[in-house]
């Protein structure tokens, strides 16, 4: 069985990190594993890519030369990455691996405003590809019960907008885990 797995979140919540560690885990217990990077605003990334949404575009390249905002550039980079390289890359997914894990940007108006990311899900699907989004949540965040509140909706309006499952789970582990190394480096 194959697995597709898409890593969303909130801007911050160690989607990258979360990313990167999985990727590791799945090492060790010697699962073939590909990283996909779907974040055209991203400065510094844990691991290396196998596709890197940068590699064709970047947010702000976007500002530059298009002339728009932070938030249009990214709407923009990530609308023209899945125009030109959607059908690429469901048809060209010939990888043996056990997962595929996509690194997603956390601007939550990618999902809402557009089906590009859903419909490259249902390619998955279609290809046998077993599709579920892990919806990080900042533990610092689940202090307030606007906060909470507000993260479900969210990763509701995900569940309902990629018709796959959805699974809730807060990044304070990883969080622990960087500042026990940072202490561990001192």
């Amino acid at each position: 069985m194959q697995y597709a797995v898409f890593i969303t979140g909130a801007a911050g919540s160690a989607k990258s990190t979360t990313t990167h560690l999985l990727h590791e885990h799945y090492q060790v217990i010697h699962r073939r594993c590909t990283i996909f990077n779907l974040d055209p605003a991203c400065d510094y990334l844990p691991y290396e890519p196998a596709i890197d949404i940068r590699d064709l575009v970047t947010a702000q390249e976007v500002q530059d030369f298009v002339q728009l905002g932070p938030n249009g550039a990214l709407i923009y980079a990530f609308q023209h990455f899945f125009k030109n390289e959607r059908e690429f890359l469901a048809e060209n997914l010939d990888y043996e691996d056990d997962f595929l894990i996509f690194d997603c940007p956390g601007q939550i108006e990618l999902y809402v405003q557009n089906d590009d990311l859903q419909r490259f899900a249902a390619q998955l699907q279609r290809k046998g590809y077993e599709c579920c989004c892990l919806y990080l949540i900042d533990a610092t965040k689940l202090t307030e019960k606007k906060s909470i509140l507000t993260n479900l909706l969210i990763s509701y309006t995900e569940d309902v907008l990629f018709s796959i499952c959805d699974y809730n789970t807060t990044n304070q582990e990883i969080k622990i885990q960087k500042l026990k190394s940072c202490n561990n480096s001192k």
